[in-house]
């Protein structure tokens, strides 16, 4: 930035050679009068081109401050734009989490009917005979074993499902990767 002395180096004369002029005792008072006309015709301009200045001024504060609003509002604009998107992709991942897990338990249910169909199977063509032979004509017996069986049906969807979780976990860690 440039020193105060340049900045109006004209006026600076002015004033420097009017301080010259009111430090000299020999000066005669029509010379004293025509210095001090010079001195306010400088000090008029000086004033004049100040006005302008402040005026230019006082415009760009006005454009700056309202830039400043512009930008200040953009800016909270921009705050809750970014908040909002925070909350729908935190909406999103938890959409799609539930997605994943209904897809899982799906595919485990899909598994389970069929392990279930094959169990039914099995009881039907080697279990009931067995069955049939120890415990004879025991009804209730064999409704107890076969809903033991059934019973089995639960635990086995569930650690189906443990798996096919761990494994579409495992897949979404190394698609990231």
């Amino acid at each position: 930035m440039a020193e105060k002395e340049d900045v109006f180096p004209q006026e600076q004369q002015v004033f420097l050679y009017a301080k010259k002029i009111s430090q000299q005792n020999d000066i005669s008072p029509e010379q004293l009068a025509q210095e001090y006309k010079n001195l306010t015709a400088n000090y008029e301009k000086l004033l004049n081109d100040a006005k302008v200045i402040t005026n230019i001024s006082d415009r760009l504060q006005n454009r700056l401050n309202v830039a400043n609003e512009k930008l200040n509002f953009a800016n909270e604009n921009i705050q809750a734009n970014a908040k909002l998107i925070e909350e729908k992709n935190t909406q999103l991942r938890d959409t799609i989490s539930e997605l994943i897990q209904t897809k899982i338990s799906q595919k485990a249910s899909t598994i389970v009917l069929f392990a279930a169909i094959g169990l039914f199977i099995i009881s039907e063509l080697f279990l009931d005979p067995i069955v049939e032979r120890y415990v004879g004509k025991n009804f209730w017996l064999g409704v107890l074993l076969k809903g033991s069986i059934a019973l089995m049906l639960r635990p086995i969807d569930l650690l189906v499902e443990w798996y096919l979780m761990r494994d579409a976990r495992s897949r979404a860690k190394n698609e990231i990767k």
